[in-house]
């Protein structure tokens, strides 16, 4: 008896296309085949827009650490300011930055691939492209080695600049003998060495090297790259994918549209009883997907940062 309630239910439920508003508005039927599709383009749309939000955050930490740089170059040179308190400020905003780079760096490690594996599973051709270039980008890049050690030293050890200049010089070579300024916060190898918790391979490279005092820039321009490469190779992965789901979810609206309704959102689709309420439902936001292709479109060339180069020159003097 309760087998047979439960089978006259399931025969009263469907599977519609409808408007998550109140009033008469088209109700499209859907085959339960289409209802999972569609639910599962959405969700797969979500799942990549987190996982470009977790880049973004990246970047974004990245350019706030440039742009740190950049003001306390420019008001070193205009304001002169060579005391204590005023100098090791701009040191700690410096470190600031930095630290927020290397946690940004490593939420992007961590929460990526378990993004992946919760759309994709554990086996996905995704997540082995993620892994298989992360130790890619560790055995080739030294300023992906340095900077993932430096984040576990900056955990439990010290903060990571050992100290920071602001040289000043004048440019014989420019019109006028340009004075020209810049900012390096340097890796200091024999602190890390005497703090200990550096991943000694690495700091064996360091010691290597000619200087105790190791200039930041170039390792962090290098991590930032370095991840950079990871993301378009994950990207490149899950691109048929991503197609897929956002052609399913175009078709779907214009479905929608097609049958005459006034608006279409917000859409959804719903599994509703004989009684037109909805049991479940699951909306579709086309703006997810506008957002995922805007996050992917201004970050499309991350390879080579190490070659970027800004400054407030005027354009063509020398």
């Amino acid at each position: 008896m309760p087998q047979n309630k439960l089978n006259n239910q399931e025969a009263d439920m469907r599977y519609v296309l409808m408007l998550l508003l109140s009033g008469h508005h088209p109700k499209l039927e859907l085959m339960d085949v289409e209802y999972y599709q569609i639910r599962d383009a959405q969700a797969g749309v979500r799942y990549l827009l987190q996982v470009e939000e977790l880049f973004n955050l990246v970047l974004g930490n990245y350019v706030d650490f440039e742009k740190t740089l950049l003001d306390v170059a420019l008001e070193c040179s205009v304001y002169q300011n060579s005391d204590y308190k005023t100098f090791h400020g701009y040191r700690y905003e410096v470190e600031r930055r930095i630290l927020n780079l290397l946690s940004a760096g490593r939420s992007y490690l961590d929460q990526a691939p378990q993004r992946i594996e919760d759309f994709m599973g554990s086996e996905s051709a995704a997540l082995k492209a993620f892994r298989d270039e992360t130790h890619t980008q560790y055995d080739s890049s030294l300023g992906y080695r340095v900077m993932e050690c430096l984040r576990n030293y900056v955990q439990h050890r010290g903060l990571p600049v050992g100290k920071l200049s602001v040289p000043c010089w004048v440019d014989q070579n420019a019109p006028e003998h340009r004075l020209r300024t810049t900012i390096t916060p340097y890796l200091m190898v024999s602190r890390l060495e005497e703090d200990g918790g550096f991943k000694k391979i690495v700091l064996d490279e360091l010691r290597a090297m000619p200087n105790d005092d190791l200039d930041l820039k170039p390792f962090i321009r290098d991590y930032v790259a370095a991840l950079g490469k990871v993301h378009l190779a994950l990207r490149d992965t899950l691109a048929s994918t991503q197609a897929e789901h956002i052609r399913l979810l175009n078709e779907t609206v214009e479905r929608y549209r097609q049958s005459g309704a006034e608006h279409t959102s917000p859409l959804a689709i719903a599994y509703i009883d004989k009684n037109g309420i909805a049991k479940e439902h699951f909306p579709i936001f086309l703006e997810a997907v506008n957002q995922l292709e805007w996050l992917q479109q201004r970050s499309r060339h991350l390879e080579h940062l190490r070659k970027i180069s800004v400054s407030s020159e005027i354009y063509g003097e020398r």
